[in-house]
């Protein structure tokens, strides 16, 4: 039987837990022609939360998905944002009579697969006039097809990679025009999306209204992984599923890997210590890779606030105590630390991100886990 707990790639459907008060307001805003800026620490659920949206409006909009991470070109970006939208067109020849009117300074060329895929070629060197073409085709082809289209950049900070105050220029000139198209602009790195969107010296100055994905409450998550369990032949104690969110805090991705786990372990959870033979096993299976992360740090004091952070979740990093006990020297030297860590996705908001390379790195310390023997009595 198939594990019913997926973590690591974008569910929708069964598999999507909840966020119906964001989906609601994400309808609303975007239908009504708002623009959103869509932010999460990594893992927390946006690209399914963008997905699931999308899924249920179904036919009622032109869906338009751009994912920039590992897009590094305006082609590249251009490309994409042809393919998606041309995806819309009830017949491909009717879509190509409309390229034919909208592009002059692109030219692409729309080639249809034999399993029904659009893919499009870019010949000459992208210009800015080109770029603004592609930009304006979602607009376009909203406006003809009599439809909304709902554009949504995810990980949009990526675009810093190719020239990105430009790029916002030349977006914030074209999409304030757009009357048939919205935007999402999702990433889930928060400091480079606020400077995006709330310095006064950037383009995109609240051009969208910001949204912020938070972890999901133990009333909402609950009966999703109580049922599962029961839906495949299995159960888990009330209690132990309430353990299980307390102790990832209602994390969307660590919940799901930690019942995935859980799920393979035994079909029927009755004690802590099953849970605790899940969360060691998943330590395990991921240990090479954060060894890997952990060799990839070369500054010290870099590592030694992770360890401070791993050891004491709550505590204040910048206390004269914090720094003395764990070798940090100054505020300075904390604060430098801090946002070389951001930057890598390794903290957000003052938090080590990954649950689990706390516990990796408390057992590299000798500290014992943050879920112990103890909690199995």
């Amino acid at each position: 039987m198939e594990n019913p707990f997926k973590y690591g790639v974008e569910v929708s459907g069964d598999d999507f837990v909840d966020r119906e008060q964001e989906m609601m307001e994400l309808r609303r805003e975007l239908l009504s022609g708002k623009s959103i800026i869509l932010y999460s620490p990594r893992r927390i659920g946006k690209t399914s939360l963008i997905l699931e949206l999308f899924r249920r409006l179904g036919g009622k909009i032109i869906a338009v998905y751009v994912k920039l991470y590992g897009v590094e070109t305006e082609e590249a970006l251009a490309r994409q944002i042809l393919e998606k939208t041309s995806t819309a067109y009830p017949k491909f020849d009717r879509m190509l009579k409309s390229a034919q009117r909208f592009f002059y300074a692109l030219r692409p060329n729309f080639t249809i697969t034999p399993d029904g895929e659009i893919k499009v070629e870019i010949s000459r060197k992208i210009t800015p006039q080109g770029l603004e073409e592609a930009l304006d085709f979602p607009e376009k082809a909203a406006e003809e097809l009599g439809k909304r289209a709902i554009v949504a950049f995810d990980e949009f900070q990526e675009i810093r990679l190719y020239n990105g105050v430009r790029i916002e220029k030349l977006m914030k000139a074209k999409f304030e025009h757009h009357r048939h198209a919205s935007y999402i602009f999702a990433g889930s790195k928060r400091h480079l999306l606020l400077e995006m969107f709330s310095s006064e010296d950037r383009p995109l100055f609240k051009f969208a209204k910001p949204i912020e994905l938070g972890n999901l409450s133990a009333s909402d998550f609950k009966p999703f992984i109580v049922g599962k369990f029961r839906t495949t032949g299995g159960s888990v104690q009330e209690d132990i599923a309430d353990r299980i969110l307390s102790y990832t805090n209602g994390n969307p991705y660590f919940t799901q890997q930690l019942c995935h786990e859980l799920w393979n372990l035994t079909k029927n959870v009755e004690g802590m210590g099953e849970m605790i033979q899940a969360v060691k096993s998943i330590i395990n299976h991921n240990s090479a890779e954060f060894e890997h992360i952990w060799g990839m740090i070369k500054s010290k004091d870099q590592k030694n606030l992770l360890l401070g952070m791993s050891a004491e979740p709550s505590a204040n990093i910048f206390s004269t105590a914090f720094i003395r006990k764990y070798g940090l020297k100054t505020a300075s030297n904390v604060k430098k630390a801090h946002g070389a860590l951001e930057g890598k996705g390794l903290i957000e908001k003052g938090d080590v991100v990954e649950l689990f390379f706390v516990e990796w790195i408390r057992r590299l310390s000798g500290l014992p886990p943050l879920l112990s023997v103890e909690d199995a009595r």
